[in-house]
């Protein structure tokens, strides 16, 4: 299920050092084929998921526009190629990933 980590196709950002701004984008993406919204209090729309009595856990990304494919190939790099399902206006990957996941989309500069 795991393997060595592919390169990632775009370039991410550096973080600040110290970190505090967790809150803020780190840059701009205008040059990605997709687009993550931010929630309404202005975080990242990852979370996590707990099913079937807590036995399977999910990780769930949400306010995607844009090309989902080339999202979900380089979303795949990132969770070291976990199973990855496209739903009605979300992702779901098996596993708990929701900090990887979060640390990738705001080094992109969401």
């Amino acid at each position: 299920m795991t393997q060595a980590p592919l390169p990632l196709k775009f370039k991410l950002h550096p973080l600040p050092t110290p970190d505090t701004t967790f809150a803020e984008p780190l840059g701009l993406v205008e040059e990605l084929p997709f687009n993550i919204e931010r929630t309404h209090k202005g975080n990242v729309p990852v979370y996590t998921d707990y099913r079937v009595g807590g036995m399977r856990k999910v990780t769930v990304v949400r306010k995607i526009t844009g090309d989902i494919d080339e999202f979900k190939m380089e979303l795949a790099k990132v969770v070291s190629n976990a199973p990855i399902e496209e739903k009605m206006g979300r992702i779901e990957i098996n596993g708990m990933h929701s900090d990887k996941v979060k640390l990738w989309l705001r080094r992109l500069g969401f």
